[in-house]
């Protein structure tokens, strides 16, 4: 595993494949988030991401990212 930042994180598994993950609390629960995979979606595209979700404009439901309807929510 390869850390871009505090957060995001480039798994690689035996086969070779390379998948962005996120590490993100809901609560006092730490999750892992699967963004893509590498070189599908680039370094910059996985890092918005992670800001989407640290800025409020998406959140985690069953592991998967919704996008933000209600601008009461977001941050």
């Amino acid at each position: 595993m390869l850390c871009a930042d505090d957060d995001l994180s480039l798994y690689i598994v035996l086969s070779g494949a390379k998948y962005w993950r996120m590490r993100c609390r809901q609560g006092k629960k730490e999750t892992k988030l699967a963004l893509g995979e590498y070189p599908i979606v680039s370094l910059a595209e996985a890092r918005d991401m992670c800001t989407d979700v640290k800025r409020g404009m998406v959140h985690i439901k069953r592991g998967h990212m919704v996008k933000n309807t209600c601008n009461r929510c977001s941050t």
